[in-house]
């Protein structure tokens, strides 16, 4: 399936899992991003799981500034700061393009807490590495 998160609504109890990979949770504000976590939840039967690969706030906190990144059309720049608990990353092309993103990011504990809001586990499997991969079960 390919759409717009904020737009998707599974039938409710009609999936065994929600995947959200590649960091594409949390772009939005906080009350979306809670939004979505509860759409997935509510689509999943009893005993399903929701797995999110996020951003590990840990990891960026020490990982903040500039670097410069080659590649076959040039030297691309990045720079990753965190505002609050937002992850901003600008990148600045040798076209002379740039994009910006952002993204919310969710020490372990807040992430239990916004998972148990929408009526998720308060267990979750949890790997922890550069991306913090969670799945909470219904």
């Amino acid at each position: 399936m390919h759409a717009d998160i904020r737009d998707y609504r599974p039938e409710p109890g009609g999936v065994d899992v929600a995947i959200v990979m590649s960091q594409s949770f949390g772009y939005f504000d906080p009350t979306t991003n809670r939004d979505v976590l509860g759409w997935l939840a509510a689509g999943l039967r009893k005993g399903g799981r929701v797995i999110l690969d996020l951003w590990n706030q840990e990891f960026f906190a020490a990982h903040q500034g500039e670097r410069e990144l080659e590649t076959a059309s040039g030297v691309v720049r990045e720079s990753k700061r965190l505002n609050g608990d937002r992850l901003c990353v600008q990148l600045d092309y040798p076209d002379g393009a740039h994009e910006e993103f952002e993204w919310q990011l969710f020490p372990p504990a807040q992430m239990i807490s916004l998972a148990q809001s929408v009526g998720l586990g308060s267990n979750p499997l949890l790997r922890r590495l550069r991306h913090c991969e969670y799945a909470f079960s219904r």
